[in-house]
């Protein structure tokens, strides 16, 4: 987050619409690939120069013309000037760090928001922004790099399951959020069983390690839930909005899209309680050591005092000392400190000290 806020900087002075790529730094070449579709056909096209897809703008079909890279500024420039595209719009598109919305323009609805992904090797959530550029004859979607979790969506265009090569570009964009939505789930369950384990941890073993654990994991749940929250608001626009450009029948599926980020905001209040009580349980834990380990030094204090007492009484170097001459003096000594020791102990198992 603060790596982002310097890069940030880079704006400073320079007028609205400027476009400057605020996000990873990155050498791969800019991969785009269209998809082209109705009811009866779908063809695929990997294109390999801006200009070979500005013809799909007019295309009779729908187009999903797909967009890997927005830092090369100059390809993101040129498709904005074909498509009629809002100078701040590009402005989001290549500056990676927006919050979830949705801007209403007069032929096209911008949309953004972040796709999760969890990588099981690193352990770690992985995020990336997806702008999308709803139109009524094409789909632009810009993606930070190469690959995603749509696969599932080209799918069922090419081999034309479902709805989709009958419905319309909302229906589409909607087919990509879901599918976003889905993932959250996968990070969601994740996320819970990293939970579990550092419950488990923290009752068996408590250590400062597992509190950092929670700590990192409750700082991941925090950085997905303030990504879903706005979405949620994103969706709730689309479906109580007034755009042409969303269909009342998508809008019955924005509804149920709705209910699924609802549930999964819901869990992560749930997970964030979870870890506020598990950190509660662990210095609760924590001050009961700290309070069985004082009342031992007490126990251990409160028999040590009368014989220090004693002895320092009878390490005192004056000559006319009581019983300082007495046979029966050492053992005597002894015999008192003994016995009140064995009193106090007597004493504190009494009282159930130990």
């Amino acid at each position: 987050m603060l790596n982002f806020f310097k890069r940030r900087t880079k704006k400073t002075g320079l007028p609205p619409g400027t476009l400057v790529h605020i996000g990873e730094q990155s050498i791969e070449p800019v991969q785009m690939q269209v998809i082209d579709y109705n009811a009866e056909e779908c063809t695929v096209h990997i294109i390999n120069s801006v200009e070979e897809i500005y013809h799909f703008k007019d295309s009779e079909n729908i187009s999903w013309i797909n967009i890997d890279g927005v830092h090369n500024t100059e390809i993101i420039e040129k498709i904005g000037e074909h498509f009629n595209i809002h100078s701040l719009t590009l402005e989001d598109i290549v500056s990676t760090g927006q919050r979830p919305k949705v801007d209403d323009y007069d032929n096209y609805l911008y949309i953004v928001f972040k796709m999760f992904t969890f990588d099981k090797s690193s352990v770690e959530i992985k995020s990336e922004q997806v702008s999308l550029i709803v139109s009524e004859r094409f789909l632009l979607t810009f993606q930070e790099t190469h690959g995603d979790i749509f696969d599932n969506v080209r799918n069922r265009l090419k081999l034309n399951k479902g709805r989709l090569r009958k419905m319309g570009t909302d229906y589409l964009a909607y087919s990509i959020i879901d599918t976003v939505v889905d993932h959250y789930y996968v990070v969601i369950e994740n996320l819970g069983e990293r939970l579990e384990q550092i419950v488990v941890q923290l009752y068996e073993i408590p250590k400062t390690k597992y509190l950092k654990d929670t700590q990192d994991l409750k700082r991941e749940i925090l950085f997905l839930r303030k990504s879903i929250i706005p979405l949620h608001e994103v969706i709730e626009m689309m479906r109580k909005g007034e755009s042409d450009l969303i269909s009342e029948n998508t809008k019955l599926y924005l509804n149920d899209l709705h209910d699924h980020i609802m549930q999964i905001i819901d869990t992560t209040d749930l997970y964030l309680e979870m870890i506020t009580h598990q950190s509660e349980v662990y210095f609760e834990h924590v001050n009961l050591q700290v309070n069985e380990i004082m009342k031992v030094l007490t126990i251990m204090a409160s028999i040590a005092i009368p014989m220090t007492v004693i002895a320092s009484i009878y390490g005192m170097n004056f000559k006319h000392f009581p019983e300082l001459e007495w046979k029966w003096g050492y053992p005597m000594v002894w015999g008192v400190m003994i016995f009140i020791s064995v009193v106090l102990l007597a004493y504190f198992k009494k009282r159930k000290w130990f």
